[in-house]
């Protein structure tokens, strides 16, 4: 997951703690631009890394 948000930053010429952002505690949560977190997700599943190729290429094909 570093190795996404250092080569975004460079893409976005930014920092990477611009791109993830954590709070501990009471209302705490996590935040992430929509990139960093579509691949979080496809890691912790691959059944969701299969339909968003299949979704993705079904909007290519559009």
């Amino acid at each position: 997951m570093v190795y996404l948000l250092k080569a975004s930053a460079r893409f976005l010429k930014c920092t990477p703690d611009v791109l993830l952002k954590s709070k501990r505690g009471k209302g705490g949560g996590t935040w992430a631009v929509e990139q960093i977190a579509l691949e979080y997700a496809q890691y912790l599943s691959p059944e969701l890394a299969v339909l968003d190729s299949a979704e993705l290429r079904c909007h290519v094909n559009q």
